[in-house]
């Protein structure tokens, strides 16, 4: 039995095959399954179920990290386990909704729990969009006490200290 990222042999022992990749003369298995050699193809591949990977459409759900004045960084899960290059991902501002926004400080918060949509995967990163109607802050937490915000109608109140703040809602 392999594991994804195992060693299983060198170039100039096999030549990598499905379910393999190579690495600086090594071969490693990319996906779970059994290890097969083939001595007359002098090849070496892995049977098994390929890892689901994390793809443009995927919905994911995110901590908001750290907020600039165009791009937010998010701490994110997939909403179906998929492998993903990275565990964190960009949300431009173009991406909070559809038209002109001036700063992240009206929709999103450092800390809030999101849901969002992937609209892209570069090797720069994975970009997130709030856009659509079902994506945007599913738990707030107040900027004054760091209370969990409850939602009265359209805004969102502090139990606390009585704060009312906006947020980019999924409705």
């Amino acid at each position: 039995m392999a594991v994804p990222g195992e060693f299983l042999a060198t170039t100039e022992e096999f030549m990598p095959s499905e379910g393999t990749y190579e690495s600086e003369g090594k071969i490693y298995a990319s996906i779970a399954g059994m290890k097969k050699e083939d001595a007359r193809r002098r090849s070496v591949s892995v049977i098994g179920s390929e890892i689901k990977k994390l793809k443009r459409g995927d919905i994911v759900y995110g901590i908001v990290q750290d907020l600039y004045d165009t791009v937010a960084l998010v701490r994110f899960e997939p909403e179906k386990k998929a492998a993903a290059s990275s565990t964190y991902a960009y949300l431009r501002i173009s991406e909070i909704k559809r038209g002109y926004v001036e700063s992240f400080r009206d929709f999103l918060k450092i800390g809030d729990l999101i849901r969002a949509k992937v609209i892209e995967i570069t090797p720069l990163g994975i970009y997130l969009t709030l856009a659509e109607k079902d994506l945007g802050v599913l738990k707030g937490f107040c900027s004054n006490c760091r209370s969990e915000l409850e939602l009265k109608g359209t805004v969102l109140v502090c139990p606390e200290c009585r704060n009312n703040e906006r947020r980019k809602l999924p409705f």
